[in-house]
């Protein structure tokens, strides 16, 4: 059963790394959990945006049962909450000057434009 775990570990990990480079969010840290507590969840992620650190919390009892095909959408799904995660901080500041949700608006429209390039 160890072997079939760390051969899945390998896989998220490779996933997240690659959408991490899709996304251009190399210069995030990202780091993982394989002890997932919420039996909901199979991933979610916790991000500091301060430091361009996030943490992927991996629920590996419930992907054993789920085709690569959705736990790779659900890796990409988790890091497009790390693209977004700047955006809902500053959303959460609730005192985001123009100059600043201008600046937001223009990064992440940059990103899309060469995501969707690609």
């Amino acid at each position: 059963m160890e072997k079939k775990e760390d051969a899945l570990k390998e896989k998220i990990k490779s996933w997240v790394t690659a959408a991490q480079k899709r996304m251009f969010l190399e210069a995030w840290n990202i780091t993982f959990s394989w002890d997932g507590k919420d039996d909901n969840e199979p991933l979610s992620v916790t991000c500091n945006v301060e430091y361009r650190k996030a943490d992927i919390e991996v629920n590996l009892e419930v992907y054993k049962t789920y085709e690569d095909d959705l736990i790779r959408l659900n890796c990409y799904h988790e890091v497009a909450h790390v693209l977004l995660a700047e955006y809902v901080a500053l959303g959460e500041e609730r005192c985001v000057t123009a100059k600043q949700l201008s600046s937001a608006e223009e990064q992440l429209a940059e990103i899309i434009a060469r995501i969707a390039l690609e």
